[in-house]
């Protein structure tokens, strides 16, 4: 499928691509429905991407923009050569908001600092310069950062369930507890705690 415009998909059922399909959206792209997997990795989002379901699955050959993003379960983004970004905080339906697992993985940067994204469970993330914001508390999984990470829970705690390794300058920013005492955590730089 190629849309030189916007493209809309909603369904009652699941949306899924056949083998060796492609999508490939100039303009912004909106899917609502149950099961949400998009992950042939010739897929080109190039304007906003919106999805709503209880499962989401995106893969984009270059960086992907995220725009309003509501999952009741776990959510997945694959970009094979570029980042992920969630665009302008503080927009006004731009968040990101994850009842179950959220994993990212980048070549480049992932940043989704939106005041109001809420991951609900684990996040996991692998690039180069991370930036994640929760407006509560946020429980970090596996993270690889190629460069600085930077978490932000404005209104809870930071915690991890998995390891986290860092390259760059790391700053841990919470309203309550911070703590992350995996054993194979790795901080090459320095760390800041507020």
């Amino acid at each position: 499928v190629s849309a030189t415009g916007d493209l809309e998909i909603s369904a009652s059922g699941d949306v899924s691509q056949t083998q060796f399909s492609s999508l490939v959206v100039a303009g912004d792209a909106t899917v609502t429905a149950n099961v949400i997997t998009l992950e042939n990795v010739l897929n080109d989002f190039q304007g906003v991407v919106n999805a709503s379901g209880s499962a989401v699955v995106l893969t984009d050959a270059n960086s992907i923009n995220l725009g309003d993003i509501d999952v009741a379960g776990d959510l997945a983004v694959d970009v094979l050569s570029g980042a992920i970004d969630d665009g302008v905080s503080g927009v006004a339906g731009q968040d990101i908001n994850v009842v179950g697992s959220a994993t990212f993985s980048a070549t480049d940067a992932i940043r989704l600092d939106d005041t109001s994204n809420d991951f609900g469970a684990v996040v996991n993330a692998v690039g180069t310069d991370l930036s994640l914001r929760d407006a509560n508390d946020i429980t970090l999984g596996t993270v690889f950062a190629d460069g600085g990470f930077t978490v932000v829970a404005s209104a809870g705690k930071i915690t991890g369930s998995g390891y986290v390794q860092v390259t760059g300058q790391t700053v841990l920013q919470a309203a309550g507890e911070i703590s992350l005492v995996n054993a194979l955590n790795g901080f090459v730089q320095s760390v800041d705690v507020s």
